[in-house]
């Protein structure tokens, strides 16, 4: 019996520590739910749910501004409309428009509280309306709502306000106003591109994905850094487009390209920000190359001839031989500037070809084999500019011929002379 008693004092024991916890646990929960309710909240009903949800939604970020407070939400309401502005580029404004129209038998009277408005960044005009006729001859009036995501009070992400319309003699009607606030943002598909050696004369080119992962339009631009320091590489690269606007989910592929100079031993690094519109951080582009300057050695590096007598006939001309060591690991190609026929060919078509030329006085190709001939781009656009050369110049020489023809036809084309009639003969015309 005295076991049995134990037993159930240690029952009756560990019920009471059960039921403790549990009312600890309520407590728990009370509080849990006086800290998460809206202290403007009413009993539930929909309306108000659904505004204790959305204020609860936006002050949780802890990035966001805090929301300001709903107002307060009678429990019957005669109609809810809903006013969505869709995704808005926050440092911007958007306007909506509606009529309202009285379709009551009495008159109308109401008024938009500016200062509760003007808290979650929304602005009406009008403010009140006075006296709006009913039926039978039913007035009407246009209100338009703009929300300034210019301010600061306004937070980043979905908002929601629950405002509802006092009328006098009426119950109120439930006004939704509902937006997305968002700072445009750009993904940039890597941080660093390594253009490892490049040959100088020629043009490395890699490519970089930007995308817009927002549901508001982005507009980028490159910014050039201020300081010097920051900016010592700064020519020697570039980028095609270097600026433009990538819509909601939209992705664009550009083009890096790297230019070494010659003569240029010491690695090329820059970094090449990117700067997006109505956002205050700028994305980061690291870009990395090395310059190769083809060179040759000669062996040796000078030549004596000797002496020989000019205009001598009989005599032996004399040669003296050098040696030509490339020391790069790639091929190079050696002309002279003076004897070489194809070169000089080569720089005149290149002359002439002066619309292929950017803004820069640089024309973009693929890089010439060693050996090959000039590139079939640049000949077709030459032979083209030719044909219309001369097409021009024959048609100016034709035109030439007929206005020569005209003057010598006009030159030696008869005259009809009026002669004074003599007295008794008629008038002749030679």
């Amino acid at each position: 019996n005295n076991n049995n008693n134990n037993n159930n004092n240690n029952k009756s024991g560990n019920n009471k520590n059960n039921s403790n916890n549990k009312d600890k646990n309520k407590g728990n929960s009370n509080n849990k739910n006086n800290n998460n309710a809206n202290p403007n909240s009413n009993p539930p009903n929909p309306s108000s749910t659904n505004a204790t949800t959305a204020t609860s939604g936006i002050t949780t970020s802890g990035s966001r501004s805090k929301a300001p407070p709903q107002p307060h939400i009678p429990n019957l309401v005669s109609a809810h409309y809903v006013l969505d502005f869709g995704f808005v580029t926050r440092g911007t404004a958007r306007t909506r428009k509606f009529r309202l129209t009285n379709v009551s038998c009495q008159q109308v009277s109401f008024r938009l509280e500016k200062s509760v408005l003007e808290a979650w960044g929304f602005k009406a005009d009008p403010e009140s309306v006075n006296r709006l006729p009913g039926l039978p001859d039913p007035g009407s009036v246009e209100i338009s709502i703009t929300l300034q995501a210019t301010k600061a009070s306004v937070p980043t992400g979905p908002i929601e306000l629950h405002y509802p319309v006092v009328m006098k003699g009426s119950p109120p009607v439930l006004l939704t106003l509902r937006a997305n606030i968002q700072v445009p943002e750009l993904v940039l598909g890597q941080e660093l591109l390594d253009f490892g050696s490049c040959e100088t004369g020629l043009s490395k080119v890699l490519i970089l994905e930007l995308k817009n992962p927002k549901q508001v339009p982005c507009e980028w631009s490159l910014k050039k850094p201020v300081e010097v320091t920051k900016s010592r590489d700064w020519g020697f690269f570039n980028m095609t487009p270097n600026e433009g606007v990538l819509e909601a989910e939209q992705s664009l592929k550009v083009r890096v390209i790297f230019t070494p100079q010659p003569n240029r031993e010491v690695p090329y690094s820059q970094v090449i920000p990117i700067r997006v519109n109505l956002n205050p951080k700028s994305k980061e582009l690291l870009v990395e190359g090395k310059g190769l300057t083809p060179r040759i050695q000669l062996l040796p590096n000078a030549v004596d001839c000797g002496a020989i007598l000019p205009y001598f006939e009989g005599q032996s001309p004399n040669e003296k031989r050098i040696q030509l060591f490339n020391p790069c690991n790639f091929p190079v190609e050696v002309f002279s500037l003076d004897f070489d026929r194809r070169y000089a060919e080569d720089e005149e078509v290149l002359r002439q070809v002066d619309g292929m030329y950017d803004e820069n006085g640089v024309i973009q190709l693929e890089p010439m084999a060693v050996g090959g001939l000039l590139w079939s781009e640049v000949v077709s656009y030459h032979n083209r500019k030719r044909a219309i050369a001369s097409a021009l110049a024959e048609a100016q020489q034709q035109q030439q011929q007929q206005q020569w023809r005209r003057r010598h036809l006009i030159i030696h084309s008869p005259r009809f002379v009026l002669q004074k009639k003599p007295k008794g003969q008629n008038l002749m015309m030679p």
